[in-house]
């Protein structure tokens, strides 16, 4: 199939514009190809939120050690193999410290972020998690009550889960979503779309340039060249169709291999590195996303935690550095103030590392904000502390819902007007934590 200019598809597309409003979009949905036909967005202006997990529980005791004072002390008391000590005789092995921390410090191998963090671009919520009487130390249940926000009480006399993630209700009941001729709204960087958007119809999954998904299915040239010949009429299937063949045909066609990053950013060969990477491109190419996903894995440090070297060390220094140049390219590319990133945990570890050079299951955690309108270089909430008498079940008690950070990302920073659209929870009073400017 004979490959068409950028020009050539943006045209084609721009034909399409005038059936939008005739019911496309549902016959879209009976082949599974959920993109609407409209023209191509361009001009920059969409608002993004860029939304990572790191799933299995990070310890953010390592990540964000406090590095004086007596919870410095409670800690160096509780490890001695899994400790990021300010005491270290190594100086590359002692924690940096923080402007207006909280006597707090970010991990040695986090160096890119700790310079976003002092330049205004980072902000950080200490011991964010589940409410009260909703503690939950279960992977499954606590990353699926964060994605759906909706905690359960304990005692199953709370509001039941509900059918869509917030993500999905974010975009939903956001008046700015779709922009104008957006080409899908929402993007995840894996096989499949995360609970956070599920129900979400818009959504294509792109974990490479080379593996592009209209929901499910992967298309070759053959099957494209197939589908293009089966629905090319002017008829509503056909038109939606060829709607999302356009789109697959739009991604084809950017030159990925010749991306220049913004602002000389260099980003690290890796999972997320090459991931971030590829949001940043499709971000810049103005196609309308306002969501994009990605999880990050290797975080349930049981054994072996290896705090420096292969194992935690390593997968921090890699996350701190695809965020560190996926930061500067959009600051140096001049979109950074249309773009708000969340990286979140579904829980922290316990403040006692075991028998086995590892850390298990706690609760509280950090949360980090990065972008262009953060009131950043800030560790923001407050905190109970790691003493003994301070802790449940030998764990740093959350004191910040994780819902009040997500809301203030979509309200403050992003302009969503409405929180109960997004926390449809009786018992959920918004209360903003002060981050956005």
């Amino acid at each position: 199939m004979k490959r068409r200019s950028l020009k050539e598809i943006k045209a084609a597309l721009t034909r399409r514009q005038f059936l939008k409003l005739t019911g496309a979009t549902a016959g879209a949905a009976t082949m599974n190809l959920s993109f609407a036909p409209r023209a191509l967005a361009g001009g920059g202006g969409q608002k993004v939120l860029v939304y990572l997990f790191l799933r299995g529980g990070i310890d953010g005791l390592a990540l964000l050690p406090p590095i004086n004072g007596s919870d410095h002390t409670h800690l160096v008391d509780a490890r001695d193999r899994t400790l990021v000590n300010i005491d270290d005789s190594d100086p590359a092995r002692r924690p940096i410290p923080l402007a207006n921390g909280q006597n707090l410090g970010l991990h040695p191998w986090c160096g890119g972020l700790a310079d976003i963090y002092h330049d205004g671009g980072m902000a950080i919520v200490q011991a964010a998690g589940h409410p009260p009487n909703t503690f939950t130390r279960s992977h499954f249940d606590a990353q699926e009550q964060i994605e759906l926000g909706q905690p359960l009480v304990v005692d199953g006399t709370g509001q039941g889960l509900p059918g869509s993630g917030w993500l999905t209700r974010y975009l939903g009941s956001y008046p700015g979503v779709p922009a104008p001729g957006a080409i899908f709204t929402a993007m995840v960087s894996n096989n499949t779309p995360p609970v956070s958007l599920g129900g979400w119809p818009d959504v294509a999954t792109l974990d490479s340039p080379d593996n592009f998904m209209p929901n499910t299915g992967t298309f070759g040239s053959t099957q494209l060249a197939m589908l293009s010949s089966l629905y090319a009429g002017a008829g509503e299937l056909d038109v939606a169709a060829g709607a999302a063949l356009d789109a697959i045909d739009l991604i084809n066609s950017i030159d990925f291999g010749s991306y220049v990053p913004g602002g000389g950013a260099v980003y690290p060969n890796t999972s997320e590195g090459n991931d971030l990477k590829l949001i940043a491109q499709l971000i810049r190419q103005d196609l309308g996303i306002a969501a994009a996903t990605l999880d990050v894995g290797g975080w349930d440090t049981h054994n072996n935690q290896n705090v420096f070297g292969f194992g935690f060390g390593t997968n921090v220094e890699d996350l701190s550095e695809a965020l560190t140049a996926f930061y500067r390219d959009l600051e140096g590319a001049g979109y950074i103030n249309d773009v708000a990133v969340v990286v979140q945990s579904e829980f922290g570890r316990q403040v006692k590392e075991n028998a086995s050079f590892g850390t298990d299951h706690g609760l509280g955690n950090p949360m980090f904000i990065l972008g262009g309108g953060v009131n950043g270089g800030q560790v923001y909430g407050p905190t109970l502390g790691i003493a003994p008498a301070d802790r449940i079940g030998d764990s740093l008690v959350p004191q910040t819902d994780f819902r009040d950070v997500l809301a203030e990302v979509a309200t403050g920073l992003l302009g969503h007007p409405d929180v109960s659209a997004i926390f449809d929870d009786p018992d959920y009073s918004y209360s903003p934590v002060g981050f956005s400017v």
